[in-house]
């Protein structure tokens, strides 16, 4: 697929535009390529400071030079990058496609860190003037529309916004779809499944979160969300600023996850806007956990889905759980439930972008998770209670999920 037709798409628009709306931000697009930046491919939303500058001689040159060092580290690392721009402004710079696509930049600002204090105008003044701009002492512009962020919020919705769009790219590349806005509800043949999502390219476990509440399974969603959420809570990000900016980003993941399941979220996208602002007054992560499950919780499943399918995924995920310690295997599952293999293949890279072992590995790794967290046992006692009687087969099973061992996971995410 051409990178700037998938950019133009419905689809990438829809979702570009809804995360400029979570981050209460300027959202632009660029390419960079060799250390020089292009004209703006796309945009939402632009601050009355921003439209005065760009309309000023010099402008936008001060502002493509002061964006570009971000844009160029963002895109050769595949990490969001914060900067201050030549108006005193925060900013940050994300890859957009930086495993498919190289070169496409996501930047997001101005906004202004609640962590910070004072005003912003004698920044924004001294950067008028050094455009050389004749204005008196008062500035020819509001300020009131830049936002207040926290520090942490705005590089966790940006590295959801990547994910999604890899997510979206991953799966209209591959499907032969001319229009990446009208997915089709029918069945698929081999050769245009979507690739298997690399769970490693899902720090917020936004696939098996949606396939569990596909089944109406809130119990084992709620379980992988306070996994996801623990993990945010550890090492130099542990302060409760960073889990209440990764409980906005997981909810925001789950969301898009369902989706582009083809899950009715309505109603679970209004409650996020609506209840957004919330977050701050989180003083736990049980309270930030609610706040996810009172989001994810409204998506209705049965109400966008043949009552026939939603029945037959509740089923699998009933049956997984229950036999996920006995070596479960595709054929048994498809036995128990009068299926053709094929078809419950089908159903989960279809709709939730992971094959049948990913679907059960990831379940076993979380159940495994949990244990190294807020047990003592030896690895070999984990890797039996998931059903892995192999412990060099666990070993590898763990670091292919979470690309480390299972004894430094422990060390680093251990409850103190």
């Amino acid at each position: 697929m051409n990178p700037l037709a998938f950019f133009r798409s419905p689809a990438a628009q829809h979702l570009l535009e809804r995360a400029a709306r979570c981050a209460a931000t300027p959202l632009s697009l660029h390419f960079v390529d060799e250390d020089r930046e292009g004209t703006r491919i796309l945009g939402w939303g632009q601050c009355a400071a921003c439209a005065y500058i760009h309309n000023q001689p010099n402008g936008p040159k001060a502002c493509a030079d002061s964006r570009l060092p971000a844009s160029t580290a963002a895109a050769k690392r595949g990490t969001p990058v914060p900067f201050v721009c030549h108006m005193g402004f925060v900013n940050l710079s994300v890859a957009a496609l930086s495993k498919r696509q190289p070169g496409f930049v996501l930047t997001f600002g101005p906004y202004v860190p609640t962590e910070t204090a004072g005003s912003l105008e004698h920044d924004a003044l001294e950067g008028v003037q050094r455009l050389k701009v004749d204005i008196h002492d008062d500035l020819p512009f509001t300020l009131d529309d830049i936002h207040r962020a926290s520090a942490e919020a705005i590089p966790e919705i940006a590295a959801w916004t990547a994910e999604a769009l890899t997510a979206l790219w991953d799966q209209f590349s591959s499907s032969d779809q001319s229009d990446p806005s009208d997915p089709s509800d029918q069945p698929t043949s081999p050769k245009r499944l979507r690739r298997p999502q690399d769970t490693l390219d899902d720090p917020y476990q936004s696939a098996a979160i949606a396939a569990a509440i596909s089944s109406g399974a809130l119990p084992l969603a709620r379980e992988l969300a306070q996994a996801t959420l623990a993990e945010g809570a550890a090492g130099k990000r542990s302060g409760i600023a960073a889990r209440r900016a990764r409980a906005v980003a997981i909810a925001a993941a789950v969301l898009e996850a369902c989706e582009r399941a083809r899950v009715d979220t309505t109603a679970g996208w209004n409650r996020f806007f609506r209840v957004v602002g919330k977050t701050p007054r989180a003083k736990t992560s049980s309270e930030l956990l609610e706040w996810i499950m009172g989001i994810v919780g409204t998506l209705c499943w049965r109400s966008s889905q043949p009552a026939k399918r939603a029945e037959s995924m509740g089923a699998f995920n009933r049956l997984v759980e229950s036999h996920l310690t006995d070596g479960i295997t595709l054929a048994h599952v498809a036995a128990e439930l009068g299926e053709n293999p094929t078809t419950i293949t089908r159903r989960l890279q279809r709709d939730f972008g992971v094959s049948f072992s990913q679907y059960v590995g990831r379940l076993r790794i979380e159940k495994a998770k949990e244990l190294l967290r807020r047990t003592q046992l030896p690895i070999s006692a984990i890797a039996q209670r998931v059903g892995l009687s192999d412990v060099s087969n666990f070993g590898k099973l763990f670091r292919k999920f979470e690309g480390m061992a299972p004894l430094d996971y422990r060390k680093r995410y251990r409850d103190k």
